[in-house]
C-alpha cells in the first residue's frame, strides 16, 4: 500500500479539512472534492474546494473553491457524469443550528492566532441580509469542463456525504437523508430519488423502512450502488441506543459502540427496499465501488478507541457477504476521521481518499492510499 496526500494545510490559519469524495472522468482524470479551509470540524465557514489529479493520484492541484456562501459548505459528494462532467453534491445546516450553543466551540477549536477573527465573523453574522444566512438545505452543481466552471446552484431533496451515483441507464439515482424540522441529519427518512436532468428535478422513488427499535435520527448518511444484475444495493450509517435490539447477537464491540451500516436491496430501480440488516461489524458511514472484477469494495471509518481508521471489505458475491476487514490507511490518532470513497485506477488498482490527521498535525488534511486486492485478506 502507499500512502500520500491529497492536501495538507499544516501552516494556515484556517487549516481542517472534511468529509471528501474521489470520482475519476473518462480521461482518467481524478477529481477530490471536500470541506476546506475551516476552524474546525464545528464551523460556520467551511468551503467547498476541488482538487485534481492528472497522473493517477501522485500529485495534486491546488484547490480551486467551488463554493463560498455566508454558511458552512460540508461534505461534498462527487460523481462523474461522462466526458469531462461532473456532478458535486453538498448541504449546509441552518442559521439557528449555528448561532447560538455552538459559537463557543468553534472558537474554542480554532488555532489560537485566529480565535478573535472566529469571534469577529459570528459577530458579522449579524450584518447580514436574511437571504445571506437562511440557504440552508442540500444542493447540487454541475460543471461540464472537468471543474473549470460550474452550473447554477439546484436544489436537492436528499443529501448524503458522497452524493448520488450514476445508473447503467443513464439516470442519477440518490439514496439520502431527507431534511427533517430544518435539520439534516436531524430527523428524516432515507428516501431514493432519480433525475434525468442532471440534477435540475429529482422524481421520488420510495422510503427505506427502518426496523421497529429504530428512528429517523439513528439512520444518516446512506450511499447506494448498481450492481452487475442491475439491483441496487443501499447502506445506512446506524448508530444510538436504539440499534442495540436490531443488532442482536453479535459481538460485544457492537454492544458497546453501537456504531455500524445496515444493508437493504432494490430489485426494482429502487422503488422498494429489503428490510435493512445489520452488517455485524463496527464501522461507518459506507462508500461501495463496483470493481471490473465484478467485486463490491467497501470502504468504512472504525472509531473504537485503539483501532482507529480506514478499513476495507470486498464482496464477490454481490454484497450477499463481505470478507474480512483490512486496515487501509494509517491508524487515526483520534476519532475525527473517516468518510473513505474508492475509484478503480488503471489496471484494476484502487485508490481511497478520506480525511484524517497527518501524523501530529493538530488539524485534519486529505489523505489517500493506493492499493490493490492482494493486499487484503
Amino acid at each position: 500500500m502507499k500512502f500520500g496526500i491529497v492536501s495538507r494545510m499544516a501552516e494556515s490559519m484556517f487549516p481542517y479539512h472534511g468529509w471528501p469524495t474521489v470520482c475519476r472522468d473518462d480521461d482518467g482524470v481524478l477529481y477530490v472534492g471536500a470541506s476546506a479551509f475551516r476552524l474546525g470540524h464545528l464551523c460556520a465557514y467551511g468551503k467547498n474546494v476541488l482538487f485534481l489529479s492528472r497522473d493517477g493520484g501522485e500529485s495534486w492541484s491546488c484547490p480551486r473553491v467551488i463554493n463560498d456562501d455566508a454558511l458552512d459548505d460540508r461534505d461534498v459528494g462527487l460523481c462523474s457524469l461522462g466526458k469531462k462532467k461532473i456532478l458535486a453534491t453538498w448541504f449546509a445546516h441552518p442559521y439557528e443550528h449555528y448561532k447560538l450553543e455552538r459559537m463557543q466551540k468553534w472558537i474554542n477549536d480554532a488555532h489560537p492566532s485566529v480565535r478573535n477573527i472566529a469571534r469577529d465573523m459570528i459577530e458579522g453574522w449579524s450584518l447580514l441580509s436574511p437571504e445571506r444566512v437562511d440557504y440552508d438545505g442540500a444542493f447540487c452543481k454541475v460543471s461540464e469542463d472537468g471543474g473549470e466552471t460550474w452550473s447554477e446552484r439546484r436544489v436537492t431533496p436528499v443529501t448524503s456525504p458522497h452524493g448520488p451515483t450514476m445508473l447503467r441507464s443513464g439516470k442519477l439515482f440518490y439514496l439520502g437523508k431527507e431534511r427533517g424540522n430544518g435539520v439534516i441529519h436531524g430527523d428524516g427518512a432515507i428516501k431514493a430519488y432519480e433525475s434525468e436532468d442532471e440534477g435540475r428535478t429529482w422524481k421520488y422513488l420510495s422510503t427505506v423502512k427502518f426496523p421497529e427499535c429504530c428512528g429517523e435520527n439513528n439512520m444518516h448518511e446512506p450511499y447506494a450502488t448498481e450492481l452487475e444484475d442491475g439491483s441496487i444495493l443501499g447502506m445506512i450509517r446506524a448508530q444510538g441506543e436504539e440499534i442495540a435490539d436490531a443488532l442482536g447477537e453479535m459481538n460485544d464491540d457492537l454492544k458497546k459502540y453501537k456504531f455500524t451500516m445496515f444493508k437493504t436491496f432494490s430489485r426494482d430501480g429502487g422503488r422498494s427496499w429489503t428490510d435493512p440488516e445489520p452488517m455485524g461489524f463496527l464501522g461507518a458511514p459506507p462508500h461501495m465501488l463496483l470493481h471490473s472484477s465484478g467485486a463490491i469494495i467497501l470502504t468504512y471509518s472504525r472509531r473504537k478507541v485503539g483501532t482507529q481508521g480506514i478499513f476495507a471489505r470486498v464482496s464477490r458475491d454481490g454484497g450477499v457477504t463481505f470478507g474480512e476487514e483490512t486496515l487501509i490507511g494509517p491508524e487515526a490518532y483520534i476519532w475525527d476521521q473517516g468518510y473513505p470513497s474508492t475509484v478503480e485506477l488503471d489496471g484494476g488498482s484502487l485508490l481511497t481518499v478520506y480525511y484524517q490527521r497527518y501524523e501530529d498535525d493538530p488539524f485534519c488534511s486529505v489523505l489517500y492510499t493506493k492499493w490493490t486486492f492482494d493486499e487484503i485478506k
